[in-house]
């Protein structure tokens, strides 16, 4: 190759270098859109059903018909304060057409007046619908019909925008004279509308807005939050034992749980955690053998929910080192316990699942295929949940699943003593005077902790491993 050639290549690839670099978020904000790894054929959970918001949904057919709110609401905000003309609108968002083109990588080539035009309309719909939730204004989105499907299209993470243009709308839209009677900014209307459309009263510190990524990510800090844990916090509480570099799929982890019905023959009692804030909390109480797992409710949207929690999840920049609790991990968790609609009806029994579906098995349904190509931690917030439960009770787990020839084998042979043992237990009673009850309660006492003496003596600790489930 001639020089005259290499410096044209040279030249051509200092041009993409440079383009690629303007294309690279320096803030590390991103509209991302779920792969098929995650979708697995379950496009309906990340996709609009009425109205779409930045460009991943924008020209779909179906979504039309809401077009119209979006100007009708953008006419509403401008009458809000006349002398905030629509210039200033596109001016603010103008501005920042680099910063917003970063956090739509597939579309960076996107035309600015196209992309503009985009945001201040998506923007102003989205800020003045959650002002007029805050007013208590009735109109034709008030319906509760209309109200849960915009719910669930604001939580989907193809369909935001950044959280910064939200914020910058707000502060153009509520003037100083009218902000008495209005959230100080938009992080405080964003929240006190999760509380009214989720019924809570979750009284979330407000994160610095230039750490928010979008809606979703404000949301998945509203359901993180516990009072009196988190506060002070900010936005991530870091793990200290996390091994960022540790990192296996949910199907390859070492270290599960059977399900909770088994779980419960083995003499765990369910229990339902009553909290103020994150349902994710479960503890397990060793000595008194209690699983304590927060109310869950259960609802046609949830699946979209939790696979959107998930999924901002996988992309958010090392997540499982910044977040003290994630729905990755949960939802793992709750995948493990149910594997049958009997684990549901049990959960269901102890009131920490309610759910409005047709049946326990479509519950399991969810939780069985909710999780599938995410990635987490080996070291989570759970992991401890997990060894204590395994350690307390995996005496009992031979007799569950036996998954090998040396472990069936095992298995039948303290079938067989338990067997031996009962058969001399009632010679002894038929040939022996027992004096009382309560001395026969003892001797049945002892007779099965010798029987679990000798199943934790004879079982190595490989053994041990290939008999839990």
């Amino acid at each position: 190759m001639e020089d005259r050639d290499i410096d044209l290549l040279g030249d051509s690839i200092k041009e993409s270098l440079s383009s690629m670099k303007d294309r690279i978020s320096d803030t590390g904000i991103i509209m991302p859109r779920v792969p098929e790894r995650f979708r697995l054929g379950e496009n309906d959970a990340y996709e609009p059903r009425i109205i779409s918001f930045g460009p991943y949904h924008d020209l779909k057919e179906k979504l039309y018909a809401t077009q119209r709110y979006k100007f009708s609401y953008l006419q509403e905000i401008l009458s809000r304060d006349p002398m905030i003309p629509l210039k200033r609108y596109i001016n603010m968002v103008s501005s920042m057409i680099d910063k917003i083109k970063c956090c739509y990588p597939d579309y960076f080539y996107l035309k600015d007046p196209v992309l503009i035009k985009m945001m201040v309309i998506d923007g102003c719909f989205i800020v003045e619908y959650l002002l007029r939730v805050h007013e208590r204004v009735k109109d034709e989105l008030s319906s509760m019909v209309l109200i849960q499907l915009l719910k669930y299209d604001i939580l989907l993470l193809e369909n935001h925008l950044p959280f910064f243009i939200l914020y910058k709308i707000y502060k153009l839209a509520i003037t100083p004279s009218s902000s008495n009677s209005y959230p100080p900014s938009f992080t405080h209307l964003a929240i006190g509308y999760f509380n009214w459309v989720f019924q809570k009263e979750i009284n979330l510190p407000p994160p610095p807005p230039e750490t928010v990524h979008h809606l979703l990510h404000l949301y998945h800090l509203f359901c993180l939050y516990t009072p009196g844990v988190e506060e002070g916090a900010g936005d991530e509480t870091l793990i200290s034992n996390i091994d960022i570099t540790s990192l296996t799929s949910h199907k390859d982890s070492s270290i599960m749980i059977p399900g909770a019905t088994l779980l419960q023959e083995a003499g765990i009692r369910f229990k339902v955690k009553e909290v103020e804030g994150s349902s994710l909390d479960v503890t397990f109480n060793e000595g008194e053998g209690e699983m304590v797992i927060p109310r869950l409710f259960i609802d046609s949207s949830t699946k979209s929910k939790l696979r959107n929690l998930i999924a901002f999840e996988q992309f958010y920049p090392n997540y499982e080192s910044k977040f003290s609790k994630s729905f990755s991990v949960y939802c793992s968790f709750m995948n493990d316990i149910i594997n049958t609609h009997e684990d549901v009806a049990l959960l269901c029994e102890k009131d920490i699942i309610r759910h409005s579906l047709g049946s326990n098995e479509e519950v399991a349904h969810i939780f069985n295929h909710l999780n599938g190509g995410a990635i987490i931690a080996q070291s989570h917030y759970l992991n401890d949940t997990y060894e204590k439960l395994l350690e307390a009770f995996s005496w009992f787990l031979p007799f569950s699943k036996p998954t090998s020839l040396a472990t069936l084998l095992i298995s039948l042979w303290l079938h067989l003593l338990l067997i031996n043992e009962l058969i001399s237990l009632q010679y002894f009673y038929e040939n022996q005077k027992i004096p009382s009850k309560k001395r026969r309660e003892e001797i049945k006492r002892r007779r099965f902790l010798h029987i679990k003496s000798v199943l934790s003596s004879n079982l190595s600790p490989r053994q041990r491993s290939d008999c839990r489930c």
